[in-house]
């Protein structure tokens, strides 16, 4: 059975994902009419699932973008934490950088042996309590933000450069109510 727009929704947006690997939208609507007592908004649902193929497929061309300069989106998001930090700010603590991030500590000490190990970032001792240490960004911390911004804006832009002023303010109003609702999807 063909269904309207689902040459659409099975080609991929980006990432791994293959055309064969993920049934179209319309299939997994099509599972959810079978359910008769299913009480949902289908058309929320079709949304929904169009929307996270297109975040997939976004966090897809990202992973790839990074992997060029041998960083995750994780690495990247604290090198720019660090870098956005005002120079009279105390250099953070790792737990500080993982409330942040918000993620928990083990997963900041990994990001940072990465960082540290490129020497992109250091630890130090904390100014006024040995127990404690900071995160700085280094020297080649900094340099590599100084190669990879102007790329990355670029990058950024592109997704919806093809977009005109008012279709973005329009996808920027509904993502922002979309938003909204993530909350209520984390509960049970």
């Amino acid at each position: 059975m063909t269904h309207k727009g689902a040459d659409r929704d099975a080609r991929p947006v980006g990432g791994a994902a293959t055309a064969s690997a993920i049934p179209p939208v319309e299939a997994w609507l099509d599972v959810a009419r079978s359910m008769p007592d299913l009480d949902v908004d289908l058309a929320a649902v079709a949304t929904t699932l169009r929307f996270q193929r297109a975040a997939d497929g976004l966090f897809g061309a990202f992973e790839e973008f990074f992997a060029g300069y041998d960083l995750s989106d994780g690495r990247f998001t604290l090198l720019m934490i660090l870098l956005m930090k005002p120079p009279d700010w105390l250099d953070p603590t790792p737990s500080e950088l993982a409330e942040r991030v918000g993620v928990s500590r083990a997963t900041i000490t990994s990001l940072l042996d990465g960082l540290e190990r490129a020497h992109l970032v250091a630890r130090a001792a904390h100014p006024t309590d040995r127990r404690r240490l900071v995160v700085r960004l280094t020297e080649d911390g900094r340099a590599l933000m100084a190669r990879l911004l102007p790329d990355y804006f670029r990058h950024v832009g592109t997704v919806a450069d093809h977009l005109d002023d008012a279709e973005r303010q329009q996808l920027d109003r509904l993502l922002s109510k979309l938003y909204l609702g993530i909350p209520r999807a984390r509960q049970p």
